[in-house]
């Protein structure tokens, strides 16, 4: 059984930011707030995403995007102070593309 296009992307846009805030607290030192800003979510989200408090599907997915390095050019992104629309739209645009979409279509 496929997954519904917005079932996966309800995998894909959690996955893809705790890729990026798992990177972002590890090799940056961003706190939770800053993170939580630049991705538009609450610190608590952020919070969930840094300590692996998700769904099975989620963590599977975020370590694909881990693999495929699809988070870099997001943090790239962070890094050199892109406005929180340009991540956003960013990370929908990862969670769309056929290599994401792919994946988290498995997940069934």
């Amino acid at each position: 059984m496929r997954m519904s296009c917005e079932n996966v992307i309800k995998l894909a846009i959690p996955a893809i930011r705790a890729a990026i805030a798992g990177q972002l607290i590890a090799n940056y030192h961003f706190t939770q707030t800053e993170i939580a800003n630049y991705l538009g979510v609450t610190q608590s989200a952020v919070s969930k995403y840094a300590n692996n408090r998700y769904s099975e599907d989620i963590n599977s997915l975020k370590e694909a995007v881990e693999r495929k390095g699809a988070e870099k050019e997001v943090i790239d992104m962070i890094i050199s102070g892109k406005s929180t629309m340009a991540v956003s739209k960013k990370i929908d645009s990862i969670a769309t593309s056929k290599l994401i979409f792919n994946e988290a279509s498995k997940l069934a």
